[in-house]
């Protein structure tokens, strides 16, 4: 449940909400611009589920790919999270580096049912599956709050609202990488399936 929810929070809340803001205000982009490379998130997360699943299988183990993709979309997002400045290529690149690499949450599911008897499977993907939406559930609103946080006099003065600052949003973003982190640390912490079922294994041993 924490690794799911750190990295499908992570792309969304950004994707989803805080992306074309914060490419807006802190890298003056437009807005037709700032939705495409959000866009380029949502299409690199795409792309790389059939691809870690293949890998996957290839090499038969669920949580290492899994385990590396997560430590790498970290870094992107840290990146993109902590540094300013960046050219709109470099930003691009780590932009899609860490959608791609957040991709390996579709292994959790294999991952856990293979490391659980089979009649808790269904259980299983209920409870990943709960991690997944919990995630951007809590994070979206959070970064809002941090956000106008770092402006306390926005709504009671009477003047416009200027728009927020490198420093607002690494301070509002920082959660999403908190959670990143424990999903870093669940996952090395988890338990390796080697893309086999484990009451199957102990069954064929008997």
């Amino acid at each position: 449940t924490i690794a799911p929810g750190g990295i499908v929070g992570a792309v969304l809340t950004f994707s989803g909400l805080w992306g074309v803001p914060f490419l807006t205000e802190v890298y003056h982009l437009e807005n037709a611009i700032a939705a495409t490379l959000c866009s380029l998130v949502m299409l690199a997360w795409a792309l790389s589920g059939p691809i870690y699943s293949l890998v996957s299988e290839r090499i038969q183990l669920r949580r290492m790919p899994y385990l590396i993709g997560t430590m790498i979309s970290l870094i992107s997002w840290s990146l993109v999270f902590l540094i300013p400045g960046w050219s709109l290529g470099v930003l691009s690149l780590l932009l899609f580096l860490a959608g791609f690499f957040s991709g390996g949450m579709i292994l959790g599911f294999a991952q856990g049912k293979e490391t659980l008897p089979l009649s808790l499977s269904g259980t299983v993907s209920g409870v990943i599956n709960m991690g997944v939406l919990t995630g951007p559930m809590l994070l979206q609103p959070l970064v809002g709050f941090l956000l106008d946080s770092t402006k306390p006099t926005a709504h009671t003065s009477m003047e416009i609202t200027v728009g927020f600052s490198f420093e607002d949003y690494r301070f509002a973003f920082l959660p999403v990488l908190i959670w990143l982190v424990l999903s870093v640390l669940a996952l090395y912490l988890s338990q390796e399936s080697y893309c086999k079922n484990k009451i199957f294994n102990e069954t064929k041993s008997e």
